[in-house]
């Protein structure tokens, strides 16, 4: 073994096929003009739902499912803090 890649890959099988499939379910979802432009705007610092509304043109109550959406198909997070983060 010479790197820390494949020691992760010897003592956790499968936490490289987990990475692969979120990967793959990443590039399998169709996402509407309004998701693209949120997953734009987010980044790693939280966003709270109030300024991604405006930053988005996107109305608060339209955001919300959207965001609800993003977040069942892993491309976006609530952190502690509550704002949304990019995975």
């Amino acid at each position: 073994m010479t790197s820390a890649e494949e020691v992760i890959d010897d003592l956790f099988p499968d936490y490289k096929k987990e990475e692969r499939r979120k990967e793959k379910q990443k590039t399998k979802i169709s996402l509407s003009g309004e998701e693209k432009n949120i997953i734009d705007v987010l980044g790693r610092k939280p966003i709270f739902t109030e300024e991604l509304a405006d930053k988005t043109n996107i109305e608060l109550l339209a955001l919300i499912p959207l965001l609800t959406k993003l977040e069942m198909a892993g491309l976006v997070k609530k952190d502690v803090s509550g704002g949304y983060v990019k995975t």
